[in-house]
């Protein structure tokens, strides 16, 4: 994949200059997560067996980086996801692998103007949000995805009993546009530029799990159509949705809190990539997740 390097070289440069900045940061967060699912899905990925679509065993590692400085924060996450061999790598048996970057930099209103004058009801700031994804997958298809994002990011006021500050939601509207490449008809798709919805959140819940605390945590968004994609057809809106439940076992060990967590999830992704369901087997993506991760 010759854009492998391309996505590990540019993530492994940034990440070395944060490390390099973090003196500069108010906080830094860095975290390595490993997840498991056994019914993922891929747009047109079937069989006789699976005529809507293969369910597809992946293994994800995730690796993570978040901070906070003096103007705003940086989140950069680099996903390795190896699916089993139902979704097999091109002219080989075995299962694909994928490289997905994620980086994202919010400059905040409030602490740009050293104000509150972008915290008012329910929204406790308003920043400026850019980033860009980066992706690369080893099957016929040759994925290599190039995602520039852009737009206002809401912070929301999080509730006392929901965790209050030990929580965040956040929502972002973007403009996108989207490159990436069609290796069954051999060329790269330029789709039209269009809009997004991005969300996170981590939210402390008012429950415990055998004396635990537990955390609501994961993303949402939401693609409208961008275009045709690389076979002629028109894109649809696309829905994703990951949410999880993360047991704090991090502390049963002093000073450990937040650093050792485990949980459950799903993750469900309607017209997935923006494929037509309704045409595309394998466009609907619904699985669950089993996930553990450390901060270090």
């Amino acid at each position: 994949m010759k854009a492998t390097a391309a996505v590990l070289l540019g993530s492994a440069v940034l990440w070395g200059a944060l490390g390099h900045q973090a003196r500069a940061f108010d906080w830094s967060e860095n975290e390595i997560g490993l997840s498991w699912g056994p019914t993922y899905a891929e747009p047109g990925v079937a069989s006789k067996a699976h005529p809507r679509g293969n369910d597809i065993e992946k293994f994800v590692v995730s690796i993570t980086h978040a901070d906070g400085f003096k103007y705003g924060t940086n989140f950069i996450n680099v996903d390795i996801l190896k699916s089993g061999s139902n979704d097999p790598a091109n002219n080989s048996n075995e299962g694909a692998t994928e490289l997905y970057a994620v980086l994202r930099n919010v400059m905040s209103g409030n602490k740009i103007t050293g104000t509150t004058n972008f915290s008012w009801g329910p929204i406790a700031d308003i920043g400026w949000e850019t980033g860009v994804d980066l992706e690369t997958k080893n099957t016929a298809f040759a994925a290599e995805k190039r995602l520039i994002v852009f737009g206002p990011q809401f912070s929301l006021v999080v509730p006392d009993f929901l965790g209050g500050k030990d929580g965040f939601f956040n929502i972002s509207l973007h403009g996108e546009h989207e490159w990436n490449n069609n290796g069954i008809v051999g060329k790269s798709v330029d789709f039209d530029a269009t809009f997004e919805m991005e969300t996170a959140w981590s939210l402390p819940m008012p429950f415990s799990f055998m004396g635990y605390t537990v955390k609501l945590k994961g993303f949402a968004n939401l693609v409208a159509p961008k275009g045709k994609d690389g076979f002629g057809n028109e894109t649809k809106t696309e829905i994703l949705v990951h949410p999880k439940l993360m047991v704090d076992f991090g502390e049963v060990i002093p000073g450990n809190k937040d650093r050792l967590e485990a949980g459950i999830g799903f993750e469900y992704w309607y017209n997935k990539f923006g494929a037509d369901h309704n045409s595309t087997p394998g466009a609907i993506q619904m699985t669950p997740l089993f996930l553990v991760s450390y901060k270090f």
